[in-house]
């Protein structure tokens, strides 16, 4: 505006000056009686004032044009300088771009084979627990067969124990009961009633031999079930650690 505002003084300054010297240049014919020399000289003189001031007006003018036109120059490189660093940081901004958009393809690259190996890694101890689970389940039924087996043979051994005892001790009772009903014969079978009482007391004192033999072997017999009680006790404890170990190695839902 400063601009279109001086141009347009100069325009009129020079217009007003031009209109002047056509005035003074008006032919003798058109206006004989107000172009006489003393008006004509006066027009001059007055130009003559006033072309000074033109002057210095023209030179402000011209003054004011450099600076605008310096000021214009100046906002001109500004410009370029900034349209340059514009182009800069636009150029900079695709790298950037550019640089993010490969990282981000490089982490979901990273992501994806991370999940892959994950999906691996999870199947792979699925599978170790089945078949953690499957010998636990195998050996949990060996240990009970073995301990019905034994408990089987126990009861066996038990009953054979108890029927041997009970033959003894009613083929004693039944001698036992001869030699009473012996001791009611005449007095002619004494004699032999007491030799035959020697063979039984004999016999007697190898059934209390066989008994005392007998007592012994159960006793080792209890000793040994005891021991046998005492190693499936053992075996019992170790298939409850081997439950606990696997109940504490099972991954959480």
């Amino acid at each position: 505006m400063s601009i279109n505002r001086t141009i347009g003084r100069t325009i009129g300054a020079i217009v007003g000056l031009s209109f002047m010297i056509v005035v003074s240049c008006v032919s003798p014919g058109e206006s004989t009686k107000a172009d006489t020399p003393e008006r004509i000289m006066a027009e001059n003189s007055q130009m003559k004032r006033r072309l000074p001031m033109l002057e210095r007006e023209n030179d402000v003018l011209k003054q004011e044009n450099l600076q605008y036109r310096a000021k214009t120059q100046q906002m001109e490189a500004n410009l370029e300088k900034t349209n340059s660093d514009l182009l800069a940081l636009q150029e900079q901004y695709s790298k950037d771009m550019a640089l993010n958009e490969e990282q981000i393809k490089s982490l979901h690259t990273k992501y994806n084979l991370f999940e892959a190996q994950s999906a691996r890694t999870l199947e792979d101890l699925n599978k170790l627990y089945g078949d953690l689970q499957t010998k636990h389940t195998q050996e949990i039924k060996a240990l009970n067969e073995k301990i019905a087996a034994q408990r089987t043979d126990f009861n066996k051994e038990r009953d054979q124990l108890k029927q041997t005892y009970a033959d003894m001790e009613l083929k004693l009772s039944s001698q036992i009961n001869e030699l009473k009903s012996s001791l009611h014969t005449s007095e002619n079978d004494i004699n032999a009633l007491k030799a035959t009482n020697s063979e039984i007391s004999q016999q007697r004192d190898d059934a209390l031999r066989q008994v005392e033999k007998v007592k012994l072997e159960r006793d080792e017999t209890l000793q040994k079930l005891q021991a046998e009680k005492a190693a499936n006790a053992e075996l019992f404890d170790r298939l409850k650690k081997v439950l606990n170990e696997t109940a504490a190695q099972k991954p959480a839902n």
